[in-house]
């Protein structure tokens, strides 16, 4: 039974860990279809987990925060290419931008998602904090 009590606290800091690990990997499971949904499960993750340590829900917000910053970030993009793509030059700076940035997105939620499952925190670069992670 005393095996048991000692397990368990390491069991909720796995489940915390995965958490935050998936706030941060919910980007690219959506990214190319559904980008917009990213912030929103990771809003929803944050709003209905009511276990969820400290340390997990400041990387849930950062996570939030960094998915829509990128987001919108690539909505400007693509505002930038629509009306562009009638002009030859612009489409050639726009359209190479737009696949750095889903480089940048997709290499930023993978290096995020190593440092947290080796207990290290990750900030992220190119972020609005619209949510604040220490509140």
């Amino acid at each position: 039974m005393n095996n048991q009590q000692e397990m368990a606290p390491k069991n909720n800091h796995n489940a915390n860990s995965t958490l935050a690990i998936a706030g941060h990997l919910a980007g690219l499971g959506v990214l190319i279809a559904q980008s917009y949904l990213a912030p929103l499960i990771v809003f929803l993750l944050i709003l209905f987990n009511k276990e969820a340590s400290h340390k997990t829900l400041i990387e849930l917000k950062r996570a939030f925060n960094f998915h829509l910053s990128q987001f919108l970030i690539q909505c400007a993009i693509i505002a930038l290419i629509i009306p562009s793509s009638f002009l030859v030059l612009p489409l050639f700076i726009f359209l190479p931008l737009a696949f750095a940035h889903v480089i940048f997105w997709v290499i930023s939620c993978g290096l995020a998602a190593y440092k947290l499952s080796n207990q290290q925190p990750y900030r992220y670069y190119l972020t609005v904090q619209f949510m604040n992670p220490n509140a």
